[in-house]
């Protein structure tokens, strides 16, 4: 019972291939009745109604398939959608968090924005895992036992040149 229950529902996943098999068999069926050959009296009277219903499942199967397809364009434009809002939400973080930096935190990020460096190879006993957790460095993978390569974060990297001249202007002001 159970190989039943597979083979409907392979030919369900797959309605409007049968539906052209089945439309071209009973066409075929009534072309060849038309030119005078000698078939089953049986399949003749079905014949029509079994291309009607061959029709019918083409149909709904091209209709199913638009659907799927509108179904999996939806669903793109909505996670891309996500995705720009999350860059977003992360972005305006990490810019927000840099008003929340310690000293230290401060002092190791000037030293990596002055490095103009694209990636970071960082420790777990520097200012680097608070600088991660607030955004501000993007972690990129294990270098080993408690180190890692990061990147600034992309709002941070646009914005390197005004961040060093800012820290260089704090430092004056502190002197």
């Amino acid at each position: 019972m159970k190989e039943w229950f597979e083979i409907i529902g392979t030919l369900l996943g797959h309605v409007g291939t049968v539906g052209v098999i089945l439309l071209l068999f009973f066409a075929g069926v009534i072309f060849v009745d038309g030119r005078g050959a000698s078939l089953p009296e049986l399949l003749v009277e079905w014949s029509r109604a079994g291309a009607i219903f061959g029709a019918v499942l083409t149909v709904i199967g091209g209709v199913s398939k638009i659907g799927t397809w509108v179904q999996g364009l939806a669903r793109g434009l909505a996670e891309r959608s996500s995705e720009r809002r999350e860059a977003a939400e992360a972005a305006a973080d990490a810019i927000a968090n840099l008003g929340t930096l310690q000293e230290d935190e401060a002092e190791y990020l000037y030293g990596l924005l002055k490095s103009g460096q694209q990636r970071f190879h960082v420790g777990s006993v520097t200012p680097a895992p608070g600088l991660m957790s607030k955004k501000i460095l993007v972690w990129k993978g294990p270098v080993g036992f408690g180190e890692w390569v990061c990147e600034l974060h992309p709002e941070i990297e646009k914005r390197r040149d005004q961040l060093i001249h800012f820290f260089e202007g704090a430092n004056n002001r502190t002197r």
